[in-house]
């Protein structure tokens, strides 16, 4: 069992250029016809990747999003079949393919009830769940949930960093940083003053959800001589919430529909169709099958505003019963045109990212083969070739695209700009002396930059620092010391882009 951990946010300003897109992406809540769905600190989502299953009796998760609700490194090794949690095993003996292994702090586990893949995810009992990542995992019978206790963020402190990546203890008494989310909840967001957020409007407003009333909370918040609408409490938030990068225009998303946020009138006005092919939510959810009690209906999925704030991508299973199928849609904001772009039937599409304001980079899983593609407003699909089979995609932003190679000695991370013929173009390699962590947060500055990500060195298994790469230059800045009075056990657990020169850390710590 895991010790106690808590955790803290230091903003780490590194003279860093570039600001930061302003995105939430908060929990969407279950929809009614799923029989089988996760809570997290009460609040019910309905995301796919979040679904858990009930088999023989036995409530399972799914590995990889509970690592990320903790914070915690999990790998596939897909030539042993193994699930890998916080460190890789110190040899490869007895890792053979012989059924789903899973291995925690590089030791294999004898439980009784193994991993198992479904739609190619790794799910593991419950049980196993809470002991790996130390957070409280329970089964609601009568509720057929699974419930999750996830800790918050304990204190906040901030600090300067030093050029050379060293810290200097200084409080930023002009950027009164309240709160920073955790990227599971939320992927980007912009350091705003107490002072603004007490001066801020608070409205509630009622969302007709796939399974009944929703009440969310929001306010409008002066910010940069703009007013912008957030949650009032976005950990609470019940449904999702995305803002345009520009922070023009916000939405709140839930199983059923997609809704604009009005702020001047602090009311809310659904926008997307009421029905697709003449059929409406309810009627295409009683449509479900029968044969799958875990399937549920989701109207719009993982949705996306545009580079330039005019448009919106999601993924939809309302075109197909089928619990392999998720058809990607755009959403036009200025003629409310709504249109599938990704029109291969039985396809599961998953989105990555905008690669510019025309083109969106996907995972395509069709007839059990996953391809990395580039889709235009048009719906014409280009295939990415990749140079290596085991290339992680890591972040996309502006016609570029980060990816790594896991390697045993040290994972190798890539930078490629890609063409108007999705060809790829390398503009820089950095062979790290460790293993790279995917973790949420825009890896990319706004303006492109720099980028950073989180990397495990080799002679340190448990630690956890940054790199920051300054593209133009091609320099690296390791972040790779805390400031003072952080205990040994200090790691980086999430970043995100604060402001134009600072990265904000939420820094893990055991408990003595």
């Amino acid at each position: 069992m895991k010790s106690n951990v808590m955790h803290r946010v230091f903003a780490v300003l590194a003279s860093l250029a570039g600001a930061m897109m302003l995105t939430f992406l908060a929990a969407p809540a279950a929809s009614a016809a799923s029989s089988v769905y996760l809570t997290v600190n009460g609040v019910p989502t309905n995301q796919p990747s979040l679904v858990p299953l009930l088999i023989e009796g036995h409530a399972y998760v799914p590995v990889r999003a509970m690592a990320e609700l903790a914070g915690e490194a999990v790998e596939w090794d897909g030539g042993s079949c193994s699930v890998l949690i916080r460190t890789k095993p110190a040899a490869a003996e007895g890792m053979s393919c012989r059924g789903v292994q899973l291995w925690i702090d590089g030791k294999r586990t004898s439980e009784e009830l193994k991993p198992i893949i479904r739609n190619n995810r790794a799910y593991v009992p419950i049980r196993t769940a809470t002991a790996a990542f130390g957070m409280p995992v329970a089964w609601d019978n009568v509720k057929r949930s699974v419930n999750v206790t996830k800790k918050a963020v304990d204190s906040l402190a901030a600090y300067h960093l030093l050029p050379d990546g060293r810290y200097r203890i200084e409080k930023l008494a002009a950027r009164q940083i309240e709160r920073i989310q955790e990227p599971v909840t939320t992927s980007q967001l912009r350091s705003i003053g107490a002072d603004a957020l007490a001066r801020s409007e608070k409205f509630e407003a009622t969302v007709m959800t796939g399974h009944g009333d929703v009440l969310v909370k929001l306010q409008k918040v002066s910010l940069a001589g703009r007013s912008i609408v957030m949650p009032q409490d976005i950990d609470q938030f019940p449904l999702e919430y995305v803002i345009t990068p520009d922070g023009n225009k916000s939405f709140v998303v839930a199983d059923n529909g997609i809704w604009l946020i009005n702020s001047a009138a602090k009311k809310l006005q659904r926008i997307s169709p009421l029905a697709y092919k003449g059929k409406t939510f309810s009627m295409i959810a009683k449509e479900g099958p029968t044969n799958d009690e875990h399937w549920m209906l989701y109207w719009n999925g993982g949705v996306r505003p545009s580079p330039d704030g005019t448009k919106l991508i999601y993924t939809s299973n309302k075109t197909n019963r089928s619990p392999m199928e998720a058809a990607l849609f755009t959403y036009d904001l200025a003629t409310g045109a709504e249109t599938r772009i990704g029109k291969t039937d039985g396809a599961m599409y998953e989105i990555i990212g905008w690669l510019d304001s025309q083109r969106v980079l996907c995972i395509k899983e069709y007839d059990s083969v996953r391809t990395t593609i580039a889709v235009n407003m048009q719906g014409e699909e280009r295939e990415l070739d990749l140079p290596d089979i085991e290339a992680q995609l890591f972040a996309v932003q502006d016609d570029r695209i980060a990816y790594y190679v896991p390697h045993n000695d040290g994972d190798e991370f890539h930078i490629a700009s890609i063409d108007s013929s999705s060809e790829l173009h390398d503009i820089a390699t950095l062979r790290s002396q460790g293993s790279i962590r995917m973790r949420g947060g825009q890896a990319f500055s706004l303006h492109g930059s720099y980028l950073a990500f989180i990397y495990v060195p080799n002679d340190e298994p448990m630690a956890r620092y940054l790199k920051v790469i300054q593209l133009n230059t091609e320099t690296v800045t390791d972040i790779d010391t805390f400031p003072l009075g952080a205990q040994a056990s200090a790691a980086i657990l999430e970043f995100a882009w604060a402001d134009d020169d600072t990265i904000v850390a939420v820094i893990h710590e055991d408990e003595a």
